[in-house]
């Protein structure tokens, strides 16, 4: 009797533990809509912001980082004319980068530049006055493009058009040409910028970074009583106004006009591609055209060909 009673229960016990298999293997292949769903506290994953590259010391100067992916965070405007001093000019250009530079417009240096001014504060001054011009230059050239195309459409200009017209071969020095095709061709060979990094070269060497000759900082020359003079610019705009319109008009410069408009579409540094043809610029330096490749080395310049005004 036991022997009967023990075998039944082990055959229950055995048909319970299949059954249970069968349903654990059921539940196992069922759909998911009928499995429990429970809640996971996983955070959605963000996309990862690139970090922004810390800039390189060199010469003991001094950049600062940008803060995430944005490189200036202050938007409001700055009067020029409040930064009296060097130390007020290096806030005001504050947490920027070489690439971004901000619309800070300076008739002319602080008093005390040449003492406690530095050869990158010097850079973003004269580069944000030639992005300035390059833009105003750049609305101009796109207008003659513009005249260009309707005339080889043969499609009449308005008055204003005509004007305006008349005004840049004036203004650029184009009166010799009587054609109307081949003054605005010569006017897009003139009207065109001048690469940040070029002038900011050019800037720095003569003027070793700010140090001299402030009130030219290019070096430009007049004529006075017979002799050659630095010409003394009562405003910053005024000067570099005056030394692109040089390049952009004199004879002297036709081969950098040229070369400006071969390698402008190719990679690498304009600025740095147009080193011998400026050498006119200061003749009385022999040494000059090697002086500004070496500024373009020490002081990194070919990266200003890509700054931006950061408004």
């Amino acid at each position: 009797m036991k022997k009967s009673v023990s075998y039944v229960l082990g055959v229950f016990l055995l048909g319970g533990v299949f059954y249970g298999a069968y349903l654990v293997d059921n539940w196992v292949k069922a759909p998911n809509k009928i499995k429990p769903q429970v809640a996971l506290n996983v955070p959605q994953e963000t996309p990862m912001t690139p970090p922004v590259p810390k800039e390189v010391a060199s010469e003991g100067v001094s950049f600062p980082e940008a803060v995430g992916n944005q490189p200036v965070t202050e938007q409001e405007p700055i009067d020029s004319n409040r930064l009296t001093t060097t130390q007020q000019l290096n806030d005001a250009f504050h947490v920027i980068y070489r690439r971004h530079i901000r619309p800070i417009y300076l008739d002319n240096f602080p008093s005390d530049f040449a003492i406690n001014g530095n050869s990158e504060l010097f850079i973003k001054v004269i580069t944000a006055l030639v992005l300035r011009e390059n833009k105003n230059i750049n609305k101009d050239r796109a207008f003659l493009i513009k005249l260009y195309d309707k005339l080889k459409q043969k499609t009449p200009w308005d008055e204003t058009e005509t004007a305006q017209f008349n005004a840049l071969v004036s203004h650029y020095g184009v009166t010799e040409q009587k054609i109307i095709q081949t003054q605005i061709e010569e006017l897009l060979k003139r009207v065109d910028i001048i690469p940040p990094s070029l002038a900011a070269a050019m800037a720095g060497v003569h003027t070793n970074w700010g140090k001299t000759a402030l009130k030219s900082p290019f070096g430009q020359k007049e004529w006075i009583n017979g002799i050659y003079t630095e010409k003394a610019f009562d405003t910053l705009t005024v000067a570099v106004q005056a030394y692109m319109m040089e390049l952009n008009s004199l004879p002297i410069y036709n081969t950098m006009r040229i070369n400006r408009k071969i390698y402008r579409n190719l990679r690498g540094s304009l600025g740095e591609k147009l080193i011998d043809t400026v050498d006119s610029f200061m003749p009385e330096n022999t040494a000059y055209t090697r002086q500004l490749r070496q500024a373009f080395k020490d002081k990194r310049l070919t990266e200003l060909d890509n700054a931006i005004i950061f408004e």
